[in-house]
């Protein structure tokens, strides 16, 4: 695909994603009050957040994944916050009437995947009832493990990430 063209499709999706509202409160998140949510997800009793700390003059935010609760956090990755460079990758699809946007990092042998979707279900003479779906996916040796869906969950602003890479969207990697 022409860069000019990728780069033009993730603006329009960033702004799809920034805008939409998922209809349910805004899930608590691990990170600190001078952290941005990249994106957070509720997971019964367990949360799971992308944060983003602010970027030093002329670099990219440093970012962290933490998973657990604000008592105990059990996962952090990296271990200490640092710009996403080769570390989280950025995949996007539109759909009609929505889109996904995820985000992938990979520790020890397993593959994270935090994803954010809109999809259209009416079709026809109906109106467009979109339905949000977000979660955390995993995979191990490419093959996928677990799908948990949040029960409360902010949209995944990687708009805050100007640095992420970029890959190809992979639509078989979740049923």
């Amino acid at each position: 695909m022409d860069r000019s063209i990728g780069t033009w499709l993730i603006g329009v999706t960033a702004a799809v994603f920034g805008c939409v509202s998922h209809g349910v409160a805004p899930a608590p998140s691990l990170c600190t009050g001078e952290e941005k949510v990249v994106f957070t997800c509720k997971l019964k009793a367990k949360t799971a957040s992308l944060c983003a700390s602010n970027a030093a003059a002329g670099g990219e935010p440093a970012v962290q994944y933490r998973f657990g609760t604000p008592r105990r956090v059990e996962l952090r990755f990296p271990s200490a916050p640092q710009p996403a460079g080769e570390l989280f990758w950025l995949s996007t699809t539109m759909y009609s009437g929505g889109g996904e946007a995820r985000i992938r990092f990979r520790n020890a042998d397993t593959d994270y995947i935090l994803f954010d979707a809109t999809t259209r279900t009416g079709f026809g003479g109906g109106p467009n009832n979109p339905q949000f779906t977000a979660g955390i996916a995993t995979r191990v040796d490419g093959r996928l493990t677990s799908v948990r869906t949040c029960t409360a969950s902010t949209p995944l602003a990687y708009s805050l990430l100007p640095g992420l890479k970029t890959e190809e969207f992979d639509p078989d990697l979740m049923p």
